[in-house]
C-alpha cells in the first residue's frame, strides 16, 4: 500500500499546484472576482485530486496482490 500512499502524496502536491495555477489563470485571463476564482479552483483541484487518488487505489490493489 506504499505505492498508493506515494501516489496520493504526489496527487496532493499536484492538486495544490493546479489550484494555484487555475486561480491565477481565472483572475488574469477572465478578470474574475478573486473569491469566486479561489472557490472554483479549490473545487476543481479537490475533484481532480479525488479522481487521481481513486485511480491510485485502483492501481495499488493489484500491485499489492489483493484479490
Amino acid at each position: 500500500m506504499g505505492i498508493s500512499l506515494a501516489c496520493q502524496g504526489v496527487v496532493a502536491i499536484l492538486a495544490g499546484i493546479f489550484a494555484r495555477w487555475l486561480t491565477n489563470f481565472l483572475i488574469s485571463k477572465f478578470n474574475w472576482n478573486q473569491i469566486l476564482a479561489v472557490v472554483i479552483a479549490v473545487t476543481a483541484g479537490t475533484l481532480a485530486g479525488g479522481v487521481a487518488s481513486f485511480l491510485s487505489i485502483v492501481i495499488a490493489i493489484p500491485v499489492a496482490g489483493i484479490r
